[in-house]
């Protein structure tokens, strides 16, 4: 059966630019993640040793063009649906012991919160020995019979996208309790909507692992950016800064664009990186600072000189980056509001923020954004940092849309794994999610790009990027790390 998406509902947002009708919900699928470049290292330990293998499994981010019509177990019909979650289909696929599930829905909703009067949507998984796993979306709760509520991370769950949608698609380890290939779970939805029980067969292998590590810089790149929410200005932070400095290290960035620095002044930014840069490397660092007196406050990092462009708001910070033997490039780091979901006061005041950072934008670009600005109004643009898009899906189009900014969001997997999310904590009800966004536009074009999370490598892997396993603990945010083709001027 051919795939199907239902019509989003048209949001519209009063902002304090004028109001602005944002388009209709649209997935980016489009989108191909960047993954890092084969590695010329063909041999053990450079390499992981193959696993049996089946074809390549879906990944969780959001876009679905890579589920077949053959995972498709049931249809279901529309309008008989007691809640907010009017579901039309249920899809499953598995490789190894992941079980990977999709679904859609009349409306465009979020799947882990919302108003309470939109109740809640569960899926069941009736394992082989008979017990139930039960996974409540909206109360963000998985149990299991004889065993309570547990953590998803124990079971490696996973679910896009994380703002709403009409469409979602998630991933459960279900290895301990020994289910593989040839074992038949029974799947079922409960809740605002229901569907019967469908039986459903384990039958690929896991799939190959992905290509060696490789975090070099393509041949012709000129640029690399890293973004990095801190939690709480983490890198001056006394138990969690060596930490912070080998990840800073380890990008190895030209440009770093930090979020959620709270009130901290440049020189101990300054202190923080020249800590972290290698000893042969006697460049002194450049530091554009906003902080707001709370978690929120933004950095733009450099050995190169910034000329500081005019924001409204400290949750936005912007600067011309001047970069020798590749030119200006203009940078923003976001940090947008908080939490909330589609329709809340939080999601509004977001969207509200995301147009008035393409309002600066589209000043430097029109040459009115100030006279220093005048000579690089047509530099490239690169745009990226904490988003919290838990919100309308209309968030990124702020961005993209033809009349305004025109930038392209920049999709990027973890370093090693199909992964996508940007945020997770161990302990927290919600699932890990992508929070983080990149964007880029004008005469730049992405070379490669990954998220790192150095409790996913090896220790061959630690050592090479002089990492300890545990160092991405310091934040509850990944680092996004991009290069970049500047074309000359």
């Amino acid at each position: 059966m051919q795939m199907r998406r239902a019509a989003a509902t048209m949001v519209t947002a009063a902002l304090a630019l004028g109001a602005l009708s944002l388009p209709a919900c649209r997935s980016d699928w489009q989108a191909t993640p960047l993954r890092p470049p084969p590695s010329s290292c063909t041999a053990p330990p450079c390499d992981d040793i193959p696993l049996p293998s089946g074809p390549a499994a879906p990944v969780i981010d959001g876009s679905f063009h890579d589920w077949s019509q053959s995972t498709s177990l049931v249809l279901d019909r529309t309008g008989d649906a007691t809640g907010a979650f009017d579901v039309t289909d249920l899809h499953a696929t598995s490789r190894g012991a992941q079980l990977f599930v999709h679904f859609h829905t009349t409306s465009v909703l979020n799947l882990s919160s919302g108003p309470i009067d939109d109740g809640t949507l569960k899926l069941n998984v009736k394992l082989p020995d008979g017990r139930l796993l039960s996974l409540d979306f909206r109360a963000r709760a998985i149990t299991v019979t004889n065993e309570g509520t547990l953590s998803g991370y124990a079971l490696g769950y996973v679910v896009s996208p994380t703002h709403a949608g009409n469409a979602f698609e998630l991933k459960l380890d279900l290895s301990p309790y020994g289910v593989g290939p040839g074992d038949t779970v029974w799947l079922s939805l409960q809740g605002s909507d229901e569907v019967a029980p469908q039986p459903f067969t384990f039958e690929f292998e896991r799939p190959p692992p992905p290509p060696p590590l490789n975090t070099r810089r393509p041949s012709g790149s000129n640029l690399r950016v890293a973004s990095f929410n801190t939690l709480h200005a983490g890198i001056t932070d006394i138990t969690r800064r060596d930490a912070m400095q080998r990840l800073l290290s380890a990008a190895n960035a030209d440009i770093y664009l930090l979020q959620e620095m709270g009130s901290t002044a440049a020189a101990p930014v300054k202190a923080a990186f020249a800590a972290a840069a290698a000893p042969q490397d006697g460049a002194s660092w450049h530091v554009l600072i906003a902080g707001a007196g709370s978690i929120v406050g933004n950095a733009v990092v450099s050995r190169s000189h910034i000329i500081p462009i005019a924001t409204p708001t400290p949750r936005l910070i912007g600067g011309v980056v001047l970069l020798p033997k590749v030119g200006p490039v203009a940078v923003f780091s976001v940090h947008l509001k908080c939490c909330g979901y589609i329709g809340s006061d939080e999601d509004n005041k977001r969207l509200q923020q995301a147009a008035q950072l393409a309002h600066v934008i589209n000043k430097l670009r029109a040459g009115t954004a100030a006279e220093a600005l005048l000579p690089y109004a047509d530099v490239p643009v690169v745009v990226a940092g904490d988003f919290n898009d838990v919100g309308s899906p209309q968030l990124r189009q702020v961005l993209q849309a033809p009349d305004a900014t025109m930038l392209q969001r920049l999709p990027l997997l973890h370093l090693t794994s199909t992964d996508v999310f940007t945020w997770y904590q161990r302990d927290a009800s919600f699932p890990p999610g992508v929070l983080d966004l990149m964007f880029y536009g004008g005469t730049i074009t992405p070379a490669n790009g990954y998220l790192l999370d150095s409790r996913q490598l090896n220790p061959v892997q630690l050592d090479q990027l002089q990492l300890s396993a545990n160092d991405s603990d310091a934040s509850d945010h990944l680092m996004l790390i991009a290069d970049f083709t500047i074309a000359a001027r």
